[in-house]
């Protein structure tokens, strides 16, 4: 379960205070009396300052080294009053991980009565712009390690620390951004609960109150991971227990000692959540002992939901331990069986499928197989190949063209009793495959199938075609001739567009000389994507002066709206050599015309009103001038649609 959102002002207090949000002034602290020597607590602490290398990713280096006597020095000069100093010094290191690390060496220098000082700094004084500027200097978060590093050397100190300034502040509410108090009471209790949840406690009851309430929060969910008993039992003692028991983290050893107190919990559903929360660190720590505490359990219905999620964490450290403690039971253990079996096969399939041959029956052992095999190398897999599905060898084989596409192949040719599903999917993903080294290795591939076993040959052929035709046009050219006459016309289009990529005149001279419907409109398709005006002029050339022949071309290439994209203008007076009582070659004139208005509808008109006689193939193109001049100017459109059927 998640803890309540109030867990995070904290934190968010840390940013706004980076923000220079808070109230608070600074001024030049002096150090007080007894304060330690800054370079005796240098030498003292040098091992905490490894702690606070999380604080920036790239300062490791620098403070898992004891101080070098620069932190020292600059701590000494900030409690002698010297931070305006010190803070340009910093600001003058422009690497910014370099100057994280010289921050955090001053904090690794601090003693509890140094960081208290700098506290007063920030929260004491009258100058609220130079704390500010010192902040900006140290950087985001400076404030909460400062806090860190003083629960680390004298967590009673922050906390009475803490509970001044409350008093001081005149207790604000938890949620109040802007409040110091509440800032520094949320940070200490952070840290210190993580380290002395017992103080964090205490604190919370002199606190009472929200603030209180947040403070009891955390510090429960630091002590349950330690000892669960004692935090449910405060938990459940306290007034608002439903928010409280949102802040329940469980862990460590001892977590099933809280069970009996989780048991008792008279409401249902905060009962289920308490358990579910409770049982996760007992699943790992002692799977063996929770399983059989299950095991005896009244409800069976919680039984058989409690059990199965022992046994899915007892999987993940030792699932034979697992498997044998099922075998004790007494009864149907199948589908228990089937969780263990499910885990260990994700982690360990060869140990999973040992484990299960010859203990389970075919049924069952297919089932261990199907989760196993997806975590097997393929050629291993396919050693299971009479316990898969069709499905199940189709998904094998596949993985195995990536391995070794040549054996891949073979147990799809040899595959006469059907075992794999989808025989044409993995001869054309093969084909593509072996495509990669070229026409030579497509034809190896080829020799592996049966001469009769055309429609595999023609599917493996139609995978390897769209890389042959634009690396190698003229050999996929020689194995199309190899296709069933049924299947050329597709390949040919596909060949055609594929060596338009190349040599668009030689794909074109292709198309038409092969026959094949469809391959020239492919070509010329193609043509049109990147020059239009050439393949019109293919066009042209391939109609041998019949105007309806290139009408049908035009339009099975789609020249017109493809060219239009290019240059309108010669798009549109190319359609002037179509038929102009041809409906097609009207629809081909439009589509020029509708997108040619858009951006310069004057042209447009002036070349309808000039060059368009009257017919079909005007009403078209006039209709989709109108349409697109309408929004803009109706009343020439109207004028324009007047015009339509005028003979």
């Amino acid at each position: 379960m998640n803890a309540p959102a109030g867990i995070g002002v904290a934190l968010f207090a840390a940013a706004a205070f980076a923000a220079g949000r808070w109230a608070g002034a600074g001024r030049s602290p002096t150090a007080p009396e007894g304060a330690a020597s800054p370079a005796a607590s240098a030498a003292q602490t040098a091992a905490g300052a490894a702690s606070e290398a999380t604080w920036a990713e790239g300062v490791k280096e620098l403070v898992e080294e004891p101080p070098s006597g620069r932190g020292a020095e600059w701590l000494a000069r900030l409690l002698a009053g010297d931070a305006d100093a010190v803070g340009d010094e910093l600001e003058a290191i422009e690497d910014e991980v370099e100057r994280t690390g010289a921050c955090l060496e001053i904090i690794a220098a601090m003693g509890g009565a140094a960081i208290r000082a700098l506290m007063d700094t920030y929260f004491g004084g009258d100058d609220p712009e130079a704390a500010e500027g010192w902040m900006d200097v140290i950087g985001d978060g400076a404030m909460f390690a400062f806090m860190q590093r003083w629960a680390e050397v004298d967590a009673g100190g922050l906390l009475s620390y803490a509970k001044e300034r409350w008093a001081t502040a005149g207790e604000p509410s938890a949620d109040d951004e802007e409040s110091m108090s509440a800032f520094l009471v949320m940070g200490a209790a952070l840290f210190v609960a993580e380290r002395h949840p017992e103080q964090a406690l205490a604190l919370a009851d002199q606190f009472g109150g929200e603030m209180g309430a947040e403070l009891k929060g955390m510090a429960i969910h630091m002590l349950a991971r330690s000892d669960a008993a004692r935090a449910l039992g405060i938990a459940l003692a306290t007034e608002e227990m439903s928010e409280v028991l949102g802040y329940l983290e469980f862990g460590g050893a001892r977590a099933a000692e809280a069970l009996p107190l989780a048991m008792a919990i008279e409401d249902e559903d905060v009962r289920e959540e308490v358990l579910d929360q409770l049982l996760e660190p007992m699943f790992l720590n002692d799977p063996e002992g929770t399983f059989e505490l299950f095991s005896n359990w009244p409800n069976p219905e919680e039984r058989e939901e409690w059990q199965e999620k022992v046994l899915t964490a007892w999987t993940v450290t030792d699932p034979e331990a697992a498997l044998a403690a099922l075998h004790g039971l007494s009864g149907d253990i199948l589908e228990a069986e089937y969780v263990v079996f499910f885990g260990w096969a994700q982690r360990d399939p060869r140990a999973a499928l040992a484990a299960a041959k010859g203990k389970m029956n075919d049924e069952e052992f297919r089932w261990v197989v199907g989760q196993s095999v997806g975590q097997l190398p393929p050629s291993e897999a396919l050693g299971y190949a009479e316990f898969l599905s069709p499905e199940a060898m189709r998904g094998v084989i596949g993985n195995y063209l990536a391995e070794d596409p040549a054996a891949a192949l073979r147990w799809v040719a040899e595959d006469a009793e059907g075992k794999i599903e989808d025989h044409g999917g993995l001869a054309r993903e093969a084909g593509q495959r072996f495509a990669a080294g070229g026409a030579g290795a497509v034809r190896e591939a080829l020799a592996l199938l049966a001469p009769d076993a055309g429609e595999l040959r023609a599917v493996l052929i139609e995978g390897a075609m769209s890389a042959l035709a634009y690396n190698e046009p003229l050999e996929a050219q020689a194995l199309l001739a190899e296709v069933p006459e049924a299947r050329r016309a597709a390949l040919a289009g596909q060949l055609a567009e594929g060596w338009t990529e190349r040599d668009p005149a030689a794909a074109v001279a292709f198309a038409l000389a092969d026959g094949a419907p469809g391959a020239a409109a492919a070509a010329w398709k193609r043509w049109a994507l990147f020059d239009p005006g050439a393949a019109h002029a293919s066009m042209v050339a391939a109609s041998a002066g019949d105007p309806a022949a290139l009408a049908a071309a035009v339009a099975d290439a789609d020249l017109a709206g493809r060219w239009a994209r290019f240059d309108p203008a010669a798009a549109a007076h190319a359609m002037l050599d179509l038929p102009v009582a041809d409906a097609a070659a009207g629809e081909q004139l439009a589509t020029v015309m509708a997108q040619w208005v858009e951006y310069d509808p004057a042209a447009a008109s002036g070349f309808a009103a000039a060059q368009l006689a009257p017919g079909p193939v005007r009403d078209a193109a006039v209709e989709a001038l109108a349409n697109g001049i309408a929004s803009t100017d109706p009343d020439a459109a109207a004028a324009w649609r007047a015009t339509l059927g005028e003979r």
